[in-house]
């Protein structure tokens, strides 16, 4: 069964500020939807895709990177 998790908890799951999880949902670096929530949109985060659970990150990373020129 896939686990949505809100905004916040997907950042402290990852301990990351909430701009880079939302540039992450962005870019496609996690799964992720946005939902309604009144006049805005709330994004939920699918847990099994956040680096924390899987040994991609440093190639996330760099793909982030490459993508910044950097």
């Amino acid at each position: 069964m896939e686990h949505w998790l809100k905004m916040g908890a997907a950042c402290e799951a990852c301990n990351i500020h909430r701009d880079t999880m939302r540039k992450w949902c962005r870019d496609g670096v996690v799964t992720a939807r946005q939902i309604p929530a009144g006049k805005r949109k709330d994004w939920r985060i699918l847990e099994s895709s956040l680096p924390i659970h899987s040994n991609e990150l440093e190639s996330k990373a760099l793909t982030l990177l490459q993508r910044a020129g950097l």
